[in-house]
């Protein structure tokens, strides 16, 4: 078999880097709040498959008028080299009443576990408050996340190279043409 706690220790790494880079800014560190979702009662363990609720979906959403469905990942391979479809939602309006805003509305209703009416939904600020005070219980099913600290390696950097390539258009080091 292959050990693939090279790559999952290498994506740690760069998510928690890139994340303490973005917290060093207060005014961005003020917007920005991960939370995963556990099975709810569990303690958490290393053991995925036992208490972490997986969620592959991938939706963006901004200021309840726009959202970017589709397989893209949001890191720079997934907006630059890898083949992904996405597709851009509007109904022109704007507020929780929008298809965008209904639509945040009932996945956060999903994810905390309250009614798509709740009150705290219907702005994204108190959305954002029923998230934290939830996550900070432990007990729920919302946990705050923020990537382990953990040691890089010169072969992780290597891998990333190759895993998480660059996606922009730039000139060839190598200028040898092989037929």
């Amino acid at each position: 078999g292959i050990d693939i706690t090279v790559a999952t220790t290498m994506r740690t790494y760069h998510q928690r880097r890139a994340l303490d880079l973005l917290m060093k800014n207060s005014s961005l560190a003020r917007k920005v709040h991960i939370f995963e979702l556990a099975r709810e009662g569990c303690e958490l363990t290393g053991n995925f498959s036992e208490s972490w609720l997986y969620t592959h979906a991938k939706v963006y959403m901004a200021d309840d008028e726009f959202m970017l469905v589709g397989s893209h990942g949001i890191e720079q391979v997934g907006l630059t080299n890898d083949i992904e479809v996405s597709l851009g939602v509007t109904d022109g309006t704007r507020g929780p009443d929008s298809f965008v805003g209904m639509h945040r509305r009932k996945i956060w209703a999903e994810f905390l576990r309250v009614g798509i009416s709740d009150p705290n939904l219907r702005q994204v600020s108190s959305g954002v408050e029923e998230f934290k005070r939830q996550a900070e219980t432990g007990k729920n099913r919302v946990r705050h996340y923020y990537p382990p600290l953990v040691e890089n390696t010169r072969a992780a950097d290597q891998i990333y190279d190759v895993y998480e390539p660059e996606g922009r258009c730039q000139p060839r080091k190598d200028k040898t043409m092989y037929v």
